[in-house]
């Protein structure tokens, strides 16, 4: 339960957090933003869009950033394995806007990673995340005009 609110403030948080460094660096697009065109594709593009995007993609990125990078880095302490988790994750997200979102769901999953010595929670809370996140996106482009 934890996990999932914290995938729901992360969702929430994202909102202002991209407004603001919009703001202040002016960049609003992502390569990411053209997934979003599988509302247009029918249902089945946008349940495979939930699954691939919203379910199978954390899945796997916790296991990788949480399970492997978060481990190893906890060696060094709680601060290195929490944030150097979290600042691998937001760069290899690769785009300034992506890597936003991705500190914002790193900074939990890896203390959740800490606290709770498995990587599950985070994968709750990185689902919750994505497909809080998905599922704002296809109400809102078509809202938007997009």
């Amino acid at each position: 339960m934890i996990a999932a609110a914290g995938g729901v403030l992360a969702t929430v948080l994202k909102i202002p957090a991209t407004m603001a460094f919009t703001a202040l660096f002016g960049e609003t697009a992502s390569t990411q933003d053209s997934w979003s065109s599988a509302a247009q594709g029918g249902i089945v593009a946008v349940a495979a869009s939930f699954l691939f995007l919203g379910i199978l993609t954390p899945i796997a990125e916790e296991m990788f950033f949480r399970g492997v990078i978060t481990t190893v880095l906890l060696r060094y302490g709680s601060i290195v394995g929490v944030l150097g988790s979290t600042v691998v994750f937001a760069l290899l997200h690769g785009e300034p806007i992506l890597m936003v979102s991705a500190v914002l769901v790193g900074l939990p999953a890896g203390e959740l990673r800490r606290r709770t010595g498995s990587i599950w929670p985070g994968v709750a809370l990185h689902i919750v995340f994505d497909l809080l996140s998905s599922i704002g996106l296809f109400i809102l482009l078509p809202l938007l005009g997009g």
